[in-house]
């Protein structure tokens, strides 16, 4: 069958997210850069039907949503297994998946990394520090969970990496980069030692975009 081909823009968390399953499964793929314009053209948009990134094609399947495709490349390729193998532990990946998608990355990547970073440098929007003083608090509780789970076990679903981890890693490591970030993780010291360790992953190193 021929190998995956996987569409998205480099600097995206998600799409990051999914390069890095694919590399921890050690799957030959191709990668699709697409620019902002193409994300929302027609052509993407058979794809994913709501222009967002990733969206990946193998063979007849396409698969949109980040998740579903993490997911499919877990189950369809050999490798090391990226969900846990027991129900609690699947649950719990589950859990964070889902913790990260409604409660952290709004806060973590739109209201502080796009008003620090991107707004500025792409869009030449001025930052709006009204909008990252009020995210900073919410970013700090978010952060106190997972500070709490991560100085239990070495990865959010246990002891081995699994798609949680995947999934939350690039937004933590944006946070990083901006002021607020760097006050905030060392608040967070299991936080910051699961960084550096999943940082340190080839998964990670391999894909991390260039801003």
């Amino acid at each position: 069958m021929a190998k995956p081909t996987l569409y998205g823009h480099p600097n995206s968390p998600y799409v990051r997210t999914a390069r890095m399953t694919l590399h921890e499964k050690g799957v030959d793929y191709e990668f699709a850069v697409l620019t902002l314009a193409e994300v929302g053209s027609p052509e993407h948009r058979q794809r994913h039907p709501f222009g967002k990134m990733p969206a990946m094609q193998h063979g007849d399947l396409t698969v949109f949503e980040t998740e579903a495709i993490c997911r499919y490349v877990d189950e369809a390729f050999p490798g090391p297994s990226l969900q846990p193998a027991t129900a609690a532990g699947r649950a719990r990946m589950t859990q964070w998946v889902s913790v990260y998608n409604a409660y952290c990355f709004n806060p973590i990547a739109k209201d502080i990394f796009f008003q620090r970073v991107v707004g500025p440098k792409y869009f030449g929007r001025p930052t709006d520090t009204a909008v990252i003083a009020a995210a900073v608090p919410v970013v700090e509780h978010r952060l106190a969970l997972l500070n709490a789970a991560l100085a239990r076990d070495a990865f959010l679903a246990g002891s081995e990496v699994s798609l949680a981890d995947l999934i939350l890693l690039p937004a933590i490591t944006y946070l990083g980069l901006t002021p607020e970030g760097q006050e905030l993780l060392p608040e967070a010291p299991a936080v910051t030692a699961w960084k550096e360790r999943m940082e340190a992953r080839p998964s990670a190193k391999d894909t991390m975009p260039v801003w």
